[in-house]
């Protein structure tokens, strides 16, 4: 099972959340036991935003488990030739009995006459950058963000977890509203010959424009709108030209945060 930068990130917010639930539990209860006479609605708004926590856990373990699902089969990238594409197409197709995804379908209770698979060939992006694009939070549920992660070279480096991509956050405007920079430890490059090979990595500057940034929301905004749904979509940059590679439905998305008026905000305060 290849481990993502991406689930490695929700892995440590889970763990957080859960530290986080355990602690407002331990204190809620001792808080609940002791004053629960003196002022019962402070102590029922306590127990609510108890279960809002342990619910935001829940959809990040649910998350979880979609990204791990969608990481079942092989690919191949930089394949050049008849032969070589043949052969990619076959390993491909092994790919649906390797014991990972025997593992998986069984603990699923999907049985193997209900197996298929299709192989898709593109075309080759010869990519300067590339990575991945939530077009909404999938930490906080945001529908107005857009969450990129990017590093030089093929975007294998990022969905393969090698790497530690920039990392930015997005207004729908395409205004930046939090950014990391990343080690970008390494790079993955075509071979004049067919397949990848690493190169060292390094970072000098953020890798990405504020117009790129801005063309990559409008990108996953048409995506989305397409759809109907917000996207996971893997993405490419090459000669000035973004591509999307791959896309898919951001199916277990925790739930948008609460909008509060500020008589809400200001009752919340007291």
């Amino acid at each position: 099972m290849r481990v993502t930068s991406r689930t490695r990130a929700i892995v440590f917010f889970i763990a957080l959340g859960a530290c986080l639930v355990g602690l407002a539990v331990f204190l809620n209860v001792s808080w609940i036991v002791v004053n629960w006479r003196r002022d019962v609605p402070l102590v029922l708004g306590i127990i609510f935003f108890g279960v809002i926590i342990a619910g935001v856990v829940v959809n990040t373990i649910f998350l979880v488990r979609e990204i791990r699902r969608n990481e079942q089969q092989d690919s191949f990238l930089n394949v050049i030739g008849e032969q070589q594409l043949i052969d990619a197409i076959r390993q491909c197709w092994a790919s649906l009995w390797t014991g990972r995804a025997v593992a998986y379908r069984r603990r699923r209770r999907i049985e193997p006459s209900e197996v298929r698979i299709a192989v898709v060939v593109q075309t080759m992006v010869p990519a300067d950058a590339a990575g991945v694009m939530f077009t909404a939070n999938p930490i906080t549920g945001a529908r107005d963000q857009t969450v990129v992660d990017a590093s030089s070279g093929l975007g294998e480096a990022v969905v393969s977890g090698a790497v530690t991509p920039d990392h930015y956050v997005l207004d729908a405007d395409g205004r930046l509203l939090e950014f990391s920079l990343g080690r970008r430890e390494l790079a993955v490059v075509g071979r004049a010959g067919g397949g990848v090979e690493q190169r060292p990595g390094g970072v000098a500057e953020r890798l990405l424009s504020d117009d790129t940034l801005q063309a990559l929301v409008a990108l996953g905004s048409a995506v989305s709108r397409h759809f109907g749904q917000p996207q996971d979509i893997e993405w490419a940059l090459g000669d000035d030209r973004l591509s999307v590679v791959q896309t898919r439905p951001m199916t277990a998305l925790p739930p948008a945060p609460l909008e509060l008026s500020r008589f809400q905000r200001l009752q919340g305060s007291i």
